[in-house]
């Protein structure tokens, strides 16, 4: 997972009201120095790179990911390379395997610029991936009706060529669009499914523990929005044992915070609160401080601990003006405060977190 350009990127997100929103699987964004490389006819090789092959260039690429100057300079050499050559896949592929994190709108433009350049082909990769990046893109973005169209275009190419990794990584974006709204059902199927592929295709790249452990999470997950927390603790418990098996200590800690969340559902606060609060020392993300403290302040607040309720949420408030994602349980938060002022008979601070929360309803 280190090495950020030999393979794909992996970044499943944990897709429900439980975890992060915003996506992350399968990463071909197309970096900044591309952006100015379009240019090409006026960057010249240097000689030591002049009559390498687009495999030695790509390990060269590889090996200066560390050093942007020389990263640069490896990317303008496969991109000028490719153009001079007019070989098409290879400049979808200097496009696309430059992998670097960047915004929405650059990783639409050069979507675009991969589906135009690949779309009259009849190849395993291209265009299905343009369409796929694409979706990804405006899915980061909240476009998310625009992101499933290019989800099913994409999936019509990888059923069409039998792309079993493709089809993994729209199995995941499919299923979390359905969960978002609410199509909690059918966002199951798609990460069951998405289950299934991993498990007929172990010797695939595509099956990585990081991988495994994080669907085990988007299913258990569904199966608290859909109320089956039987079933959403048992895959708990699978991603416990997995994680332990694997020394995973982050992700071990991420399916003991789950447990407490089921917990808190089935109305066994104790073990939520023992639960949540022993992981909570290794959440890494905003949204996952968040959840932490909306939780205690859902069990405090539903054990009449007023003090307490108000302070954690209080806290898990402070984090969303920080962030400004607005993530389910942020309706919560508002609506928690709304009652809290008008039984305190605070009607300033009534009336502004009825406008917070109509704003909230808005999005």
């Amino acid at each position: 997972m280190k090495n950020k350009k030999i393979t794909y990127t992996i970044q499943l997100a944990h897709l429900s009201f439980l975890r992060n929103t915003k996506i992350i699987f399968i990463l071909f964004f197309i970096s900044n120095l591309l952006v100015n490389s379009q240019n090409s006819q006026l960057f010249h090789i240097p000689d030591s790179l002049k009559n390498k092959t687009y495999k030695e260039l790509y390990k060269g690429l590889n090996l200066s990911y560390n050093d942007t100057l020389k990263e640069k300079i490896y990317a303008k050499a496969y991109l000028h390379k490719a153009k001079n050559e007019n070989d098409t896949i290879k400049i979808a592929n200097a496009y696309s395997q430059v992998i670097s994190i960047s915004n929405s709108i650059i990783g639409i433009k050069y979507s675009d610029s991969i589906i135009d350049l690949t779309k009259n082909l009849d190849h395993f990769e291209f265009p299905g991936f343009g369409y796929m990046s694409k979706g990804i893109s405006q899915f980061n973005k909240g476009d998310y009706e625009k992101a499933l169209k290019n989800y099913l275009l994409a999936n019509k190419y990888a059923y069409k060529h039998n792309n079993t990794r493709h089809l993994f990584y729209i199995k995941n974006g499919i299923g979390s669009i359905k969960n978002l709204w609410g199509n909690y059902k059918e966002g199951l199927e798609s990460y069951k499914s998405q289950l299934q592929l991993l498990k007929l295709n172990k010797n695939d790249f595509i099956y990585q523990p990081e991988v495994f452990l994080n669907i085990l999470l988007n299913i258990s997950s569904s199966y608290i929005l859909t109320k089956k927390l039987d079933s959403a603790l048992i895959y708990s418990k699978k991603g416990i044992k997995e994680s332990l098996l694997l020394n995973d200590s982050i992700e071990y800690y991420t399916f003991v915070n789950q447990a407490g969340v089921i917990a808190y559902y089935q109305g066994d606060f104790k073990r939520a609160l023992d639960s949540i609060n022993k992981a909570s020392p290794y959440s890494i993300s905003d949204n996952d401080f968040l959840n932490d403290n909306y939780y205690r302040g859902q069990i405090y607040n539903k054990q009449n601990n007023d003090i307490k309720a108000f302070y954690y949420f209080k806290k898990a408030d402070s984090i969303y003006n920080a962030t400004n994602d607005v993530v389910p349980e942020v309706r919560d938060i508002q609506e928690y405060f709304v009652h809290y002022y008008k039984t305190n008979n605070d009607t300033e601070n009534q009336l502004i977190y009825i406008e917070r929360l109509l704003f909230v309803d808005s999005i």
